[in-house]
């Protein structure tokens, strides 16, 4: 499940810069450095990491019910 989870994780994250590659290249194109562009996008960045974490805390404390199930 962990492998799952990061694997989810990646490939969000993937779409999301494949989906704002015009921003990040206007900012690019701007002088901002990556770490400046990677500050910016934090809240994403946390969202997606909480969402992960909750999944996975969930489906980790379900699985004894469900098995017994």
């Amino acid at each position: 499940m962990l492998l799952t989870a990061i694997v989810m994780l990646l490939f969000y994250i993937k779409h999301y810069i494949d989906t704002h590659k015009k921003e990040l290249g206007i900012l690019k194109a701007l002088g901002y450095s990556n770490i400046k562009i990677a500050k910016s996008f934090w809240v994403f960045g946390i969202s997606i990491f909480i969402g992960t974490v909750t999944g996975y805390a969930g489906a980790f404390l379900i699985m004894p019910w469900f098995y017994a199930l």
